[in-house]
This record gives C-alpha cells, sequence and structure tokens, in this order.
C-alpha cells in the first residue's frame, strides 16, 4: 500500500529549501550583507540583541543614503533599491534566526524614515 505522506526530516527538508536557493542568489546576498558589514564596522555600528529596532532604523537609514561603490562612486538607483531590500531582509533573518527577535523593516513604523531614506536616494540618482 503506498502512502499518503512521505517520511522526509525536518533537517532535509531544511537542506532541501537551501539547495533550491540559485547559486548566484546566494553570491549576491553574500556581497550584499559583506558590503553592509563592511559598512558597519566603518561607522561603528554594531548589531546585537541588544539593539533597538530604531537603532536598527538608523543604520538602514544611514546605509540607504550612503553607500558607495568599492571606488566611492554612487550605485544605479535600481541597485541602491535592490542592495536596500537585501541587506533589509537580511538584517530582518539575523535578528530572528540569532536572537528570536521579530522585526519588519519593510512594515514597522519605525522603519519609515529608513525606507524614505532609500526611496529619497533612489530619486535623487535618477535626477
Amino acid at each position: 500500500m503506498n502512502k499518503r505522506f512521505s517520511d522526509k526530516s525536518l533537517p532535509d527538508i531544511g537542506d532541501s529549501i537551501v539547495s533550491s536557493v540559485p547559486q548566484n542568489t546566494r553570491k549576491s546576498h553574500s556581497s550584499v550583507w559583506s558590503q553592509f558589514e563592511n559598512f558597519c564596522s566603518e561607522r561603528n555600528y554594531i548589531l546585537q540583541a541588544s539593539t533597538t529596532p530604531e537603532e536598527i532604523s538608523n543604520i538602514l537609514m544611514d546605509y540607504a543614503y550612503n553607500m558607495k561603490k568599492v571606488d566611492g562612486s554612487d550605485y544605479k538607483e535600481s541597485c541602491v533599491k535592490t542592495m536596500w531590500n537585501v541587506t533589509a531582509k537580511l538584517v530582518q533573518e539575523k535578528f530572528f534566526n540569532e536572537y528570536q527577535i521579530s522585526i519588519n523593516p519593510f512594515n514597522d513604523l519605525c522603519f519609515k524614515k529608513a525606507r524614505n531614506a532609500r526611496d529619497s536616494k533612489r530619486k535623487e540618482l535618477q535626477a
């Protein structure tokens, strides 16, 4: 008799989820995170369990407006949006996975200024 449900374990399911993410996505996320870590290091920002959502928002606001390429030139406006969104998602995942703290940089009111900084920088780059 066929079983209706399979016997995949949670670790096997987790491995399947990780392996289904395209390699270029993993590389780009790694690159964006590395750039964000360098930014935080240069600005003496530390992301830890005691960092408040408002402080995270201020860090993301600063990053949104001041991110630059290695050569010091500005990113294209579409890159600013993508990089900020990826960074915000990775920060959200970090706080949930490492500290069991749930934040949402895309919807939480305290992140409105950070989102506005991203949008303002994009408009400036479109001009």
